[in-house]
């Protein structure tokens, strides 16, 4: 995915991950930081979100961003900003979360999320040539010598780290719901 793909994506997961352990939120005295919930989303982006991003945004900086501005001509700061900004969007979605646990209003962050997934999919649709065409900024703007996704080793990257992400992130969201659905059903 590309930098803006990824920040919205980071929000869905961290606010998916916030839904489920919203009983353990609401019940916990601790503030959101101090959670174990917190915890294993941060270390779920420490350890597989954000190395994958790094690997696209070091190896394939113009790509990342999609084209918009030479990301390669500041390839240190873009890739160092969208990092902290994938990161603090699933910080963002997590307070939200939080928040709308402790205040039994999941709608609010369910709307949030749908909004986010509105985004990816609108962008997704309309930015398809950006995303299938890799190469650098100047053989954008001049046309030339750009490539298929399916031409690079980019497409078997993203495949791999998709399937990564894909697998701890369902991994983490099954047993926080387990949790909570038991916390749920000894607390009647």
């Amino acid at each position: 995915m590309t930098a803006p793909f990824d920040a919205l994506l980071s929000f869905v997961l961290g606010g998916f991950v916030a839904l489920a352990c919203r009983v353990q939120l609401r019940l916990s005295p601790r503030p959101w930081y101090a959670t174990r919930y917190f915890a294993g989303l941060a270390t779920f982006q420490l350890l597989v979100f954000l190395p994958a991003a790094f690997y696209r945004y070091h190896f394939f900086p113009d790509w990342s961003a999609m084209y918009l501005f030479n990301a390669s001509q500041f390839h240190f700061w873009s890739t160092g900003g969208g990092l902290v900004v994938v990161a603090v969007m699933a910080i963002a979605a997590f307070v939200l979360g939080n928040r709308c646990a402790r205040a039994r209003r999941e709608w609010l962050l369910l709307a949030a999320l749908a909004v986010a997934l509105a985004g990816l999919a609108a962008g997704a649709s309309l930015l398809v040539d950006r995303l299938w065409s890799v190469g650098s900024f100047a053989q954008w703007q001049r046309n030339f010598g750009l490539r298929q996704l399916t031409e690079t080793d980019l497409l078997p990257a993203l495949l791999a780290m998709g399937v990564c992400v894909l697998v701890a992130w369902l991994y983490m969201l099954i047993l926080f719901a387990r949790e909570g659905s038991a916390m749920s059903h000894a607390s009647r």
